[in-house]
């Protein structure tokens, strides 16, 4: 199947822009105008999106309550996930396969990764680098 994914961002009033054969990048900022790069990729029969990085990369220190906080975080939350990278970023990641894909699910999934990445990236990335911060929202 061959999707335009630049089409369904655009109908979702979003730039992007084609970076590799099968990768698209767009950008947004939330309500603390932090700005955020977000990846689609489409491979095999699954659209895979991941805002990366989502917090700066963790101080050494911090990694414990950090990674504790995402698996807890990974329980509660829907449609998305936090991962580590091999370079020890935090992401934020979807899948959404591409059978019978459309916009509204296409949509769905940017509207839940923002909706998250505006909930929790501050507290987040507070826990990263702050030794000791415990955020009350996890």
């Amino acid at each position: 199947m061959i999707l335009d994914i630049s089409t369904f961002f655009e109908k979702h009033e979003w730039t992007s822009q084609q970076v590799d054969t099968n990768v698209w990048l767009s950008s947004f900022a939330t309500e603390r105008e932090e700005d955020f790069d977000l990846y689609v990729a489409a491979a095999d029969d699954w659209l895979h999106f991941a805002i990366s990085p989502f917090a700066p990369r963790p101080r050494p220190e911090c990694t414990p309550v950090l990674y504790k906080a995402l698996l807890g975080l990974n329980q509660q939350m829907r449609l998305v996930r936090f991962t580590i990278d091999e370079d020890g970023d935090v992401n934020l990641l979807a899948d959404l396969p591409q059978t019978d894909i459309s916009y509204a699910g296409f949509a769905a999934v940017l509207d839940t990764m923002v909706y998250y990445t505006e909930q929790l990236a501050h507290e987040v990335a507070r826990t990263a680098t702050q030794l000791g911060y415990r955020s009350a929202k996890f």
